[in-house]
């Protein structure tokens, strides 16, 4: 079955096949302009259903040419990533920049960043579930050779 002129089908990485508006998908995905110059769909990506969802929502917001913090746009990036579901918020991250989504991968960047900004490197480990994998032998090497971290915090176990 040919592609409607106006469509894209899309297949997801659980056999789900979607389709959306062709030119909403090539004015914002690279990945799908180069995709539909060359072949007919359903066009395969290595993103779930939940996961386009999160993205089809944010293709369906409408566009200004505001992009203060008070738009549209960035109001509903701000509510999607504040879901604080890691999964979710890097699974988007992902797949915006497997579909070369340049404004969304921005914002997923920007928002992960601003998850970051103050915290110490223990708070970042408990953050993202990072184990503390050096050895005490590894950490006494390290104090040595760099005396400002004797006081430090950075290899203190996370509770």
């Amino acid at each position: 079955m040919a592609e409607d002129a106006g469509v894209i089908r899309i297949k997801l990485s659980d056999g789900e096949i979607v389709e959306y508006d062709k030119n909403r998908l090539i004015e914002e995905s690279r990945f799908f302009a180069d995709a539909c110059a060359g072949s007919e769909g359903p066009h395969e990506i290595p993103v779930t259903t939940a996961i386009w969802g999160k993205i089809k929502s944010w293709l369906d917001v409408p566009r200004s040419d505001d992009n203060s913090e008070d738009s549209e746009l960035r109001r509903f990036e701000k509510t999607m990533f504040n879901a604080n579901n890691q999964p979710e918020i890097f699974g988007t991250m992902i797949a915006s920049d497997f579909l070369q989504m340049d404004l969304l991968t921005d914002a997923g960047i920007d928002f992960v960043a601003n998850m970051m900004r103050g915290k110490t490197p223990k708070e970042l480990r408990r953050l993202f579930n990072i184990p503390m994998d050096w050895s005490p032998s590894e950490i006494s090497e390290l104090k040595e050779k760099y005396p400002f971290l004797k006081d430090s915090d950075v290899f203190d176990p996370v509770d």
